[in-house]
Formats: C-alpha cells, sequence, structure tokens
C-alpha cells in the first residue's frame, strides 16, 4: 500500500513512479474517448469543469472497446494496456503529460474516472502512477451492524 497515492477503495494494484514525476490535471487539454464510453466522457466533462474549472476540448473515436485518454497534445499515441476482465475492473495510467482509462465496461471507465477525480480533489497535483482494480464480487453492497 502506497502512502503516496490514497483512494478509497483502495485499489488491488498501485505502483507509484518513485522518479518524483507528478501528473497535474491542469496540464492536459484533450480528451479523446472510444464510443463505447460516451457517457461516462461527457460526465468526466462536466465534473471538472464544474468542480475544477479544468475545460478540455473533446474528441470521439470510433470503437466499441471502453477507453479513454486524457492528454495535454494530439494523443497520437494511443497505446492502450489490455482491457481488464470483467465490466467493472479498469487500469488507469498517469503520467505528467497523459491519461490513460482503459475498463472492461463503461462501469470500469466509470469507477476509473471516479478515483482520478478523487485524487484531484485531495490535491491539484499527484505523482505519476498506474492502478489497477477489479471487484472482488459481483454484487455491491453495504454491511451495517
Amino acid at each position: 500500500m502506497s502512502d503516496d497515492l490514497i483512494m478509497l477503495p483502495h485499489p488491488k494494484q498501485i505502483k507509484v513512479d518513485k522518479a518524483g514525476r507528478t501528473c497535474p490535471l491542469r496540464r492536459l487539454r484533450r480528451l479523446t474517448y472510444s464510443t463505447a464510453c460516451g457517457n461516462e466522457a461527457e460526465l468526466l466533462l462536466r465534473r471538472l469543469q464544474r468542480e475544477f474549472g479544468i475545460r478540455l476540448e473533446s474528441r470521439r473515436s470510433e470503437s466499441a472497446s471502453h477507453w479513454m485518454v486524457l492528454s495535454s497534445a494530439e494523443a497520437t499515441d494511443l497505446t492502450l494496456p489490455a482491457a481488464p476482465d470483467g465490466s467493472e475492473s479498469f487500469a488507469m495510467k498517469a503520467a505528467p503529460e497523459q491519461v490513460v482509462i482503459v475498463g472492461g465496461g463503461a462501469a470500469g471507465v466509470f469507477y476509473a474516472t471516479q478515483a482520478l477525480l478523487q485524487l484531484h480533489r485531495r490535491g491539484r497535483s499527484h505523482p505519476a502512477f498506474e492502478v489497477h482494480d477489479w471487484p472482488d464480487l459481483s454484487l455491491r453492497g453495504y454491511h451495517m451492524d
């Protein structure tokens, strides 16, 4: 568990860049997303603008897979990691000039965007990182004693 990068719920795998590189969202200018993630992209665009005053250009790419890329310039290198298994799982890699999100389905992309927003709420800049997460159970619930 890394003290540099705290998310709740805690993702299954986190790798933090120990070289000191950071990923400030304010540096990013463009959101490129697959057609399968249109709703999640629109929600992220609205939340970034409303909560942080960040406006991004957006561009849809004809693709049936579930992914989005936030970048500081034209997203020319769209090398995406393999889609994780399970519709609620996701992989997210944040570097100084680009954040790549790949989901097993639209729900996975949604959870990844929520994790990214949560990090940005904690601080305007955070270390570069790679996160992989998936649910332990297919049923999400709440237990109250």
